[in-house]
This record gives C-alpha cells, structure tokens and sequence, in this order.
C-alpha cells in the first residue's frame, strides 16, 4: 500500500466495510453489534487470562478504543446483563467480568461467525492483537507500569468474498 496507488487504499477499505456489514449481520440474531461483541470478547478474554475481573482501562488498551467509546459500551453490556462491573479497591476503576449470560452470548456467536460465508484468505495465518513486544516495553507497561504482561489476544480476521 503506496501512496502511488490510493485505488488500493480504497480496495482495502471497501472489502473491510464489506466484512463489518457480513460480521454485523452474522451477530444481529443474537442481538449484539460488532463493537458491543469485539469488547465483550475482549473483557473475556483478558479476564481468563488474569482468572480475575479486569480494569476498563486493560480493555481500552487492548481493543484500542477510546475510553469514552469503551465506557459506553460497557454501560450497554452492563445493562444487558453481559458484564458485571464493580470499583475497584480504591474506587479508581472499574473491575469488569463477563457473566454467564455474556459467555453464554459468547459461545452462540463464535458458532454464527465461523459460518461458511466467513472464512479467512486462503494461506493467511491468524493475526494477533499485539499487547506485548518481544523487543520493547509492552503498551500496558508503558502506560500503567505496574500492569503485568499478557499473551497476545488470537484474533482471526473474517472475509466475506
């Protein structure tokens, strides 16, 4: 991708907003926008890893959302029984865990994603969400500093062609 060759640029943005419109109308049955789903699976994921509820602030750097944009849908979750939030020791933070409701969600969705019109490119490895470098401070160790390290996040990129 050049700047020699924006129609590029535009191909790549096109076959994303067209995997976005197929994602979101794989999750609309069970009632949950890509972007309440991409934080609900994140909080999960970044909870079994800890075996502990996990900060908010964990979950907007791991998705890479704003932390306005993250508190909304974590209100949505909450709301929707999806997620439980409490403060945290020193009321600083909120402490967030999915609930049974929310994993059950979970589940259901990950069988309606990995349906036949959703399939990765041929010969492309899963991505990884990049929380950790080998070669560098992790981005939660730069900004929190006292935030252990966590694998990354597996997250497999879906096409619909």
């Amino acid at each position: 991708m050049t700047a020699d060759n924006p129609d590029a640029v535009i191909d790549i943005v096109m076959r994303a907003a067209r995997v976005r419109r197929a994602v979101e109308a794989e999750l609309r049955p069970h009632g949950i926008s890509f972007a309440l789903w991409w934080v609900l699976y994140v909080t999960d994921w970044l909870s079994r890893q800890a075996q502990d509820a996990v900060s908010q602030e964990e979950i907007v750097l791991a998705t890479e959302l704003d932390k306005s944009t993250v508190s909304y849908l974590m209100r949505v979750l909450s709301d929707r029984g999806l997620v439980d939030r409490g403060p945290d020791g020193l009321s600083w933070a909120w402490r967030i865990w999915p609930t049974d409701k929310g994993t059950r969600l979970l589940s259901a969705s990950f069988a309606a994603l990995g349906s036949p019109g959703l399939e990765p490119p041929p010969g492309t490895p899963p991505p990884l969400l990049n929380t950790a470098s080998q070669n560098r401070k992790s981005t939660f160790e730069f900004q929190q500093g006292s935030l252990r390290e966590r694998e990354p996040i597996p997250v497999t990129f879906l096409t619909a062609e």
